[in-house]
Formats: C-alpha cells, sequence, structure tokens
C-alpha cells in the first residue's frame, strides 16, 4: 500500500491529542536529573571541604595547645631560674634592703655618707661575680639612680639615669600590684632581657626600693631554638606591655605589639590574622604571654593538595556519571522517538518502519520487536482480506457465468442475444473490479 507522507506524519502526531510536551519527556527527567546531581556533589564537596578544613584546624589548635603549653611551662621555669641566678631574692633582699630603708622621700637631695658608694660596690660585686649580667641598677624612694656596668658594653647599649627612670615610671603600677614579684621587659639589646623588682628590708619588714638589670636571654632562646617555624608556626614572647622579647619569626621586630586583648589567668586567647591562626597563652599569672601564630596557607598546602585530588577525581566521576547517563539514557530517547513514529505510520496504514538501535534483549528491544511483528500480522491480515475479496469476485463471476450458459440453453437465440449484452457489461465490469483489485 502507498506509505503517508512524512511531514503529514508529523502534523498527525502535532495534533492536540498527541502533542508531546517537552517537560514530560525523557530529555527533560535527563536535564532534571543532571542538574540534581550537579548540585548535589558540588554541595557534599562543599561541606566537605568545609568539615575538613574545620577539624584540620580543631586539630592544629589542639596540638598548638598542647606545643605553647609545654613551652609556656619551659619559659617560665627558664626565667625564674634566671632571675633566681642573676638577681636572687635573698641576696639581693640583704645587700640593699639595710642600705636603702633608711632613704625617705623627704630626703630628696640629701647626700648620705658613702650610701651611693655602698651601693655600687655591692652592685659591681654581683656584677663580677655574674657573666649573665649586662648592666644592674637599683632606685630608691628619692628615686635615685645607683648603676653599674661592664666597662666592655658599647655605651649605647646601656640606659641612662633618666632612661631607667622612665623605665620605672612606666611601671611603676606593675610592680606595685603584687610588690615582690618580677616584672619582665624587652630590652634594647637583643642578646638581653630587662627584669624589674621591689627591694624588702627583712628588719623593718617594708618595700624600699627597685631592683633593675638585664640579664642575657640565651637560655630563653634555647627553648626555642629546635623549633622549626615551618612546621609548628612561629611563636612570640611578649612582655607585660605588649612589646615582643623574643620571637622565632624575623618580622616581629618591626615595632609589632600583640594586638589581642590581655588573655585572663590561664587562658589562652585565640583569634584569626590574614589567613593565620593565632593564639595567646599567659605565662606566670599574666605577666608575660606568647603568641602562636600557623600560617593557615602554608599549613593547609598539603592538606588542600590532596582535597584537590579527591575534588578531580570526584570531579572526574562525576562528569563519567553524566557523560554515561546522556549517552544511555539520550540513545534510548531517540529511540523512543522513532518508536512513537513507528506507531503512529503503523495507525496510518504505512508498514515501512524505521528500525531502532536498542539492545539486545532490552525491554525497549522486546517492545519493538512486538510492534513490527504486530505491523506485520496486521499487514498480513490486509493482505488476506484483499485475497478473499479477489477470491469472492471470482466466485461471483464463476457463479454469473453459469447461470448465463444454464439460461443460454433454455432460451431461444434472440432471447440469449438480448441477455448476452447485459452480461457482456456484467463481466467487464467485473473485469475491472479485478483489475482494481
Amino acid at each position: 500500500m502507498t506509505g503517508v507522507p512524512a511531514k503529514a506524519e508529523v502534523r498527525g502526531m502535532e495534533q492536540p491529542g498527541n502533542r508531546i510536551h517537552f517537560r514530560k519527556t525523557l530529555y527533560c527527567k535527563m536535564i532534571v536529573v543532571t542538574l540534581l546531581l550537579g548540585i548535589t556533589f558540588f554541595i557534599a564537596l562543599l561541606w566537605i571541604y568545609k568539615a575538613s578544613c574545620s577539624r584540620f584546624e580543631e586539630e592544629l589548635t589542639y596540638h598548638s595547645d598542647t606545643l605553647t603549653g609545654q613551652i609556656c611551662q619551659n619559659v617560665d621555669i627558664t626565667l625564674k631560674e634566671l632571675a633566681e641566678k642573676t638577681v636572687p631574692l635573698t641576696a639581693t633582699n640583704e645587700r640593699f634592703g639595710s642600705l636603702l630603708s633608711g632613704v625617705r622621700e623627704e630626703d630628696k637631695g640629701k647626700e648620705i655618707p658613702f650610701q651611693r658608694l655602698r651601693i655600687r660596690n655591692h652592685l659591681e660585686e654581683m656584677l663580677s661575680m655574674n657573666d649573665d649580667i649586662n648592666w644592674i641598677a637599683v632606685i630608691d624612694r628619692r628615686n635615685e639612680v645607683y648603676m653599674a656596668y661592664r666597662d666592655s658594653r658599647p655605651k649605647g647599649t646601656v640606659p641612662g639615669s633618666i632612661e631607667l627612670l622612665s623605665l620605672y615610671m612606666d611601671n611603676k603600677e606593675n610592680l606595685s600590684n603584687r610588690p615582690g614579684n618580677i616584672v619582665w621587659l624587652t630590652s634594647a639589646n637583643e642578646d638581653g632581657i630587662v627584669l624589674m623588682r621591689s627591694l624588702f628590708d627583712t628588719n623593718t619588714m617594708k618595700f624600699c626600693g627597685y631592683i633593675v638589670a638585664e640579664v642575657k636571654n640565651k637560655s630563653l632562646k634555647a627553648i626555642f631554638e629546635h623549633i622549626d617555624s615551618s612546621k609548628v608556626g612561629s611563636f612570640t614572647l611578649y612582655d607585660r606591655n605588649g612589646v615582643p622579647i623574643y620571637s622565632t619569626d624575623s618580622s616581629y621586630g618591626q615595632g609589632t605589639q600583640s594586638g589581642n586583648e590581655p588573655c585572663s589567668e590561664g587562658q589562652p586567647s585565640r583569634g584569626h590574622r590574614r589567613g593565620s591562626l593565632y593564639a595567646e597563652y599567659p605565662i606566670n599569672r599574666g605577666k608575660l604571654k606568647i603568641a602562636h601564630v600557623i600560617d593557615m596557607a602554608e599549613k593547609n598546602k598539603r592538606f588542600s593538595d590532596l582535597l584537590y585530588l579527591i575534588s578531580g577525581i570526584g570531579l572526574l566521576v562525576f562528569l563519567v556519571i553524566i557523560i554515561s547517563l546522556w549517552l544511555m539514557f539520550g540513545n534510548m530517547a531517540k529511540n523512543l522517538k522513532i518508536l512513537l513514529e513507528n506507531i503512529h505510520r503503523v495507525s496510518k496504514g504505512d508498514f515501512d518502519l524505521e528500525p531502532t538501535l536498542f539492545r539486545k534483549g532490552d525491554e525497549m528491544d522486546v517492545l519493538a520487536f512486538n510492534i513490527q511483528e504486530m505491523s506485520g500480522r496486521i499487514k498480513a491480515l490486509m493482505d488476506q482480506v484483499v485475497r478473499d475479496k479477489e477470491i469472492q469476485q471470482q466466485n461471483q463471476y464463476q457463479l454469473l457465468e453459469f447461470r448465463y450458459h444454464e439460461l443460454q440453453s433454455q432460451v431461444n437465440p434472440i432471447s440469449c442475444l438480448i441477455s448476452f449484452s447485459p452480461l457482456t457489461g456484467l463481466r467487464r465490469l467485473t473485469g475491472t473490479v479485478r483489475s482494481a483489485g
């Protein structure tokens, strides 16, 4: 039979009852699935990144607390040993307590006989007995300064009386808060650290002055000597005023000061500075503090490389899945379209079907095979109907011809001639019908 034109097929498929809505097609569902998978993948990747960074920061904080706690303990012990070794509490009180106890504030301007000489002798004696002292001074109640220093030291590294008084005034409040405790301060000399302490007279049981000394900080530096800043971060020791005393970071000396609020006793203060993990820890009940700075960018480099590798592998797997889905379902959608066109052709009486590319044994392949079989059966039935119709027409013609001969034998020739004309017309009509079949 004659096939239906392609344009007619398309018009037939686009009729209101058979119109295909894109949002309900397999292509639309594939796009939605792709978007959902993509969004889920990137949300999961972002969550993994955030969770990993948070866990990594917690681990760094824990190790920072452990390491810095040990360093704080070592610094505290070292400073106590350094103070007892250079300016021992009992010895200094015995040497200077009795000499300064008789000095009163109202005696300002009055010279006490041999007072300066005696104090200076004691200072030089202490200086000669201990190589760890760079210079040492005593300040009495009248704010008179008694000082001794090594002649070998450059004069630029030794402060004058005015500088010492200024240093004393700046830290007088710290000294008065807890008399007898040591106040540690940064020094202009990189190899030294300044200590200040009140002097106590055991006879009058009163504080009678102050001792100030610059001592060498070799033992303090030794604590940080074997610390690899590239692995564990940098440490900076600050004095009571927030000025750095010593740091493993080479840039600490450029006027850098501690910017955080004073940390409470025994409790570290934490924060973030320019991509770094920052924490401050108190030492000796808050008299000093040590800051631990970890460069997160540098520390995260190895961690980030692993994370980027995992992300790259995940993205590659995601792309492979998406491509596989599109290849699989895209081919199925194309074949479904062909299948729909074939069904439409069969409904129009066109049995010239377009072959599909379903995999053998697939459900859709079985469906396409059944449609082809159905098409073949319909075509066979239609052919059978045509053949039956032809046979029926032949039988009718034979019956008419038989009756014609029967009548011919019963009537005269004239009547036969008259009857022959309609039979001839009927025969021609039958021939025309057969030709049309």
